[in-house]
């Protein structure tokens, strides 16, 4: 159980069709699961794109997409039209798109 200051939030698993997964979710709200269409989340501006790249048996069937680093990730990117984000330097250091506690990290440093 989450606690925000308001008041307690219970969690809540939603099944994934046709899979035994489930996604976890917080809420304050637990009378109106019923009624909902979706699921939102903030690390920074992501988005859930369903792709035939992905091998829905393999792992978790969901895939991490950094559409500047990978070309894989790169035409995927491009089909979805997702943001192409570079966080390196010419030199392999992190540049200022990835905020100022690893600006100027070697990338090895970074990981």
């Amino acid at each position: 159980m989450r606690h925000p200051a308001f008041g307690v939030s219970p969690d809540f698993k939603y099944s994934i069709d046709g899979t035994n997964r489930t996604i976890e979710v917080a809420t304050t709200r637990l009378e109106t699961i019923l009624a909902d269409s979706g699921i939102a989340f903030s690390l920074g501006l992501l988005f859930i794109v369903e792709d035939s790249y992905v091998d829905p048996e393999f792992g978790t069937g969901m895939v991490k997409l950094t559409p500047a680093h990978d070309l894989n990730d790169y035409n995927l990117g491009e089909r979805q039209n997702l943001e192409c984000n570079n966080i390196l330097n010419e030199d392999g250091t992190i540049n200022e798109n990835a905020g100022p506690m690893f600006q100027g990290q070697k990338k090895s440093t970074a990981r």
